[in-house]
């Protein structure tokens, strides 16, 4: 880490408040308990562009059958029984916190939803950007929107949206972006984009198709709060079609073709593009 990870331990104590009330509402038949936050993923270093999805991968914790992980998954081994035991360790906060930063050096990554190194899905439309999230320079982090583990895929959850607006949830996410302090934040899909105009000081000024793949649109905009540009896209790089469904688009093009490495590296290419034209770059 790049301080003496007090601020970063303060952090994710604040998280695992949010999550112990959490835990006694009636989100609590949803979260994967015995699990710890997952407030951000990859390297803190200066001035990182940020991805924004939803949240955490159960199986950072649960096996293929909901079963608690007990081997070298990425986060299981420190997280804690009992949260309010994980709060007065400072050392198993700081090992949790060098999982976040070493998360996609160690061969651990989630690789069905960021993609390998070289190839497709969010990683192969982060090369189109010029970034990777498997190489230190420019340097690029991943933040989810609730940095809580769910026992079901959070989209299949008809509250999901009130669970992402809840007080607590959006104050935690202004926290983490404060202190990351990104050059530049990268909303992943249309819900994303609309609840940041909603709920936080974000504004857009632009909205474009990408060239020759016309369904995949962003918006342009700016963070005011952290004087940063955002890229909100209607479209998730990490999703089979991009979460845009099975058809085509307005030149024909399945949306299946959307989601190849090549095609992938393009669109993020385009994107770039029109960010340097803005003077974002």
């Amino acid at each position: 880490m790049t301080d003496d990870g007090y601020e970063g331990r303060q952090l994710l104590r604040q998280a695992v408040d949010i999550q112990v009330k959490l835990g006694q509402s009636d989100i609590r038949q949803e979260l994967v308990h015995r699990s710890v936050p997952v407030l951000w993923l990859g390297q803190k270093r200066d001035r990182p562009i940020v991805t924004i999805g939803t949240n955490p991968t159960s199986r950072y914790f649960l096996n293929e059958q909901a079963v608690w992980q007990t081997t070298a998954e990425p986060f299981g081994p420190q997280s804690a029984d009992l949260l309010a035991s994980f709060q007065k360790e400072a050392v198993q906060q700081t090992a949790v916190i060098n999982k976040y930063e070493a998360y996609f050096k160690g061969g651990e990554a989630y690789t069905r939803w960021f993609g390998r190194a070289g190839g497709s899905k969010l990683e192969g439309f982060m090369n189109g950007i010029g970034a990777s999230f498997y190489e230190s320079d420019p340097p690029l982090i991943h933040v989810d929107a609730f940095p809580f583990p769910t026992l079901r895929f959070m989209g299949k959850i008809k509250r999901k949206e009130e669970w992402l607006r809840l007080p607590e949830v959006t104050d935690m996410l202004d926290k983490t972006l404060d202190y990351l302090q990104p050059s530049c934040i990268l909303l992943l899909g249309k819900e994303h984009r609309k609840r940041f105009s909603d709920v936080y000081p974000v504004t857009y000024d632009c909205t474009r198709k990408v060239g020759k793949y016309p369904a995949a649109r962003f918006h342009i905009g700016a963070h005011h709060a952290l004087g940063v540009p955002v890229i909100g896209l209607d479209f998730k790089p990490s999703e089979p079609f991009l979460a845009l469904g099975s058809r085509r688009d307005e030149l024909g093009t399945h949306h299946g073709r959307y989601g190849t490495r090549e095609s992938q590296k393009e669109i993020g290419a385009y994107i770039q593009q029109c960010f340097w034209e803005r003077g974002e770059g």
